[in-house]
């Protein structure tokens, strides 16, 4: 990395991720808003994705030092240099305006730390429609928190902390929970990313393990709230 310090710092954790992670790139290319940098975190690809990531302008392409999605986007954050924060996953698009949406808001209020967009979930050709993916949420978009339609001050990350590696696969959800319940937030209602529905999503391959760690964010969340309650 080097060059003067930009605006937003793209994270992007990967492996295996050829089939789509060029379309992925072409979306941050396309962007509107141009100041960021990219950070792609490769989780020991065996196939060409590494060589893509290469050749996507302003990429920093990161070799993993641990394993697991939430170490990846961890050590990127580690080492991003931007005031803000937003993430990618090598299989999805953005829009072209996502960015400058996202900047927008934050230009409009300096007291606002978070912002969120909608998402649009659409499947892969013929692929059939993973589990856990209800046939309701490929008829609209939904205003969401997930990582690929989010912006957040690096600021804030820093409080609230890293994501945790000991879950493999839900570990962005009490992140984001903590984000909006302790950061001035605000949803925007407008579309910010289209997300891939595939039969290699993480959340597929992992369904059960995805509903175990949900159960296990649900009874941490419980155990919070009769904690303070009481």
């Amino acid at each position: 990395m080097s060059g003067s310090i930009p605006t937003v710092s793209i994270i992007m954790a990967m492996k295996d991720a050829e089939r789509f992670l060029q379309q992925a790139l072409d979306s941050i290319s396309a962007q509107s808003f141009k100041d960021y940098e990219v950070i792609v975190v490769d989780g020991g690809s065996k196939d060409n994705s590494p060589s893509i990531a290469r050749s996507c302008s302003k990429t920093t392409l990161l070799k993993q030092q641990g394993t697991g999605l939430a170490q990846a986007w961890n050590q990127a954050i580690s080492l991003a240099r931007a005031p803000f924060l937003t993430f990618l996953d090598s299989d999805d698009l953005w829009v072209a305006d996502s960015l400058e949406a996202c900047i927008s808001e934050f230009e409009s209020d300096n007291k606002l730390e978070y912002v969120f967009g909608r998402t649009e979930f659409f499947l892969e050709g013929s692929d059939i429609r993973p589990p856990g993916y209800w046939r309701e949420l490929l008829q609209r978009s939904h205003l969401a928190p997930v990582t690929g339609a989010s912006m957040v001050r690096r600021s804030v990350a820093n409080r609230i902390g890293m994501f945790d590696e000991t879950m493999s696969v839900a570990s962005d959800i009490p992140w984001f929970v903590e984000l909006r319940e302790t950061s001035v937030t605000r949803p925007l209602d407008r579309l910010l990313l289209r997300k891939r529905l595939h039969a290699r999503n993480l959340g597929a391959l992992k369904y059960a393990v995805f509903k175990s760690e949900l159960l296990r964010i649900a009874r941490a969340r419980t155990a919070k709230h009769r904690k303070v309650a009481g």
